[in-house]
């Protein structure tokens, strides 16, 4: 039997009822495509962790394509955490990592190469240890490389640790206790030092002020001298700046008895609370201009405005940056702190503006070009005197 269908008329009539469904589907997914495809052209480290992602399953159904996976897992949530400190902290130039295998009997080294840092690994056949190394090394490469050879290594080490553990506790949770027990417990054993200043660093950060201060600080710090020996006096500088932070970040609300200027040698800063309803309710802006005016004539050159995060507050604080001569706003940010309010800490959105003088103290070596610095005063490092 010889049937002859013919489909057009249906066809027509599903064209005619469902027609302008499917075009609106198709000029949807268009632009559903675009705006995806331009996510991740400005996010790349999104679509390593997402190819990463898709190997992982390929892995996982029998694919051999174990190395391609790890290398991509690494370098796409190491990248993207790094890159994500840029927001923190002024001046940081995040510097991505690619992983380049070797055989087993290859040295395993690092270098830099087009503002990238290549890790030539061997593959440990634990991914967790590869996850592990590849990320601290990236960290002690990658994060205040000006900074760290003026810090002593207790100070530096402590603070690629504690970087660490936030990067493994944001990207990888799996990995954590794998750090702590095969790296961070051996690094710290016998050196308590290093335990004691990342428990410190932990207090900063439940306030909010470890990223966006005390490596802000840092990175200022790496600005401000250079070509020099490490001394001993910048290290205390950075141990008296630590126990300045760690005392203002348990500090009770409303107090004054805690500092909330510290005037060192190298690192000279201030904390500026603008939370008070009667001073806001009232504009008093005078009694901030004036206070920070008085702090301007100390040489203090670095300003973090820490207010609530309330749209009265921060429009009371966007008047007084103006009134405020010789101070350039760096950056801008909010964030969740913890507060110490009556003897208990509870959670808080806070504000914070980074203003820096314009009048920047530097520290080089006397037989360092001189022209290498320019609008700016500089200080021989060793004898102390203005040139």
């Amino acid at each position: 039997m010889n049937i002859n269908l013919d489909l057009t008329p249906i066809i027509l009539d599903l064209i005619a009822k469902y027609g302008y469904i499917v075009a609106a589907s198709f000029i949807f997914g268009f632009f559903v495509a675009i705006l995806i495809a331009l996510y991740f052209f400005k996010n790349p480290t999104k679509l390593q962790k997402l190819i990463a992602t898709i190997l992982l399953f390929l892995v996982k159904i029998g694919f051999k394509i174990q190395k391609t996976y790890i290398k991509l897992d690494i370098e796409g949530r190491v990248n993207d955490f790094i890159y994500n400190l840029r927001p923190l902290v002024y001046g940081y130039e995040p510097i991505g990592i690619k992983i380049k295998w070797v055989d087993s009997n290859d040295a395993e080294t690092s270098f830099f190469d087009e503002n990238c840092l290549v890790l030539v690994m061997r593959d440990s056949g634990l991914q967790n240890k590869n996850f592990v190394r590849a990320a601290m090394v990236t960290v002690a490469k990658t994060v205040l490389p000006k900074t760290r050879r003026y810090l002593s290594k207790s100070q530096a080490e402590s603070v690629d640790l504690y970087i660490g553990k936030k990067l493994f506790e944001k990207e990888k949770p799996q990995v954590v206790d794998y750090f702590f027990e095969e790296f961070f417990d051996k690094k710290i054993t016998g050196r308590d030092s290093i335990g004691d200043l990342v428990e410190k660093y932990n207090i900063m950060d439940k306030a909010g002020v470890f990223f966006p201060v005390f490596i802000q600080e840092l990175n200022f710090l790496g600005e401000k001298v250079f070509y020099q020996k490490r001394t001993d006096d910048i290290i205390k500088d950075v141990n008296y700046l630590i126990d300045f932070l760690k005392n203002y970040a348990v500090r009770e609300l409303g107090t004054t008895t805690t500092p909330l200027v510290y005037q060192g040698r190298y690192c000279r800063c201030g904390i500026v609370i603008i939370g008070r309803t009667v001073n806001i309710e009232s504009g008093k802006k005078k009694l901030y201009t004036d206070y920070i005016g008085k702090l301007l004539n100390q040489k203090i050159e670095n300003y973090y405005i820490i207010s609530p995060d309330k749209k009265e507050n921060i429009e009371f604080v966007n008047q007084v940056i103006p009134c405020l001569s010789n101070l350039q706003e760096y950056r801008r940010m909010s964030y969740i702190a913890l507060v110490n309010k009556n003897g208990k800490f509870v959670s808080a959105k806070t504000h914070l503006v980074v203003l820096r003088s314009e009048d920047i103290m530097r520290y080089y070596d006397a037989d360092y070009q001189k022209g290498y610095i320019e609008n700016s005063e500089v200080v021989n490092l060793e004898e102390g005197e203005k040139n």
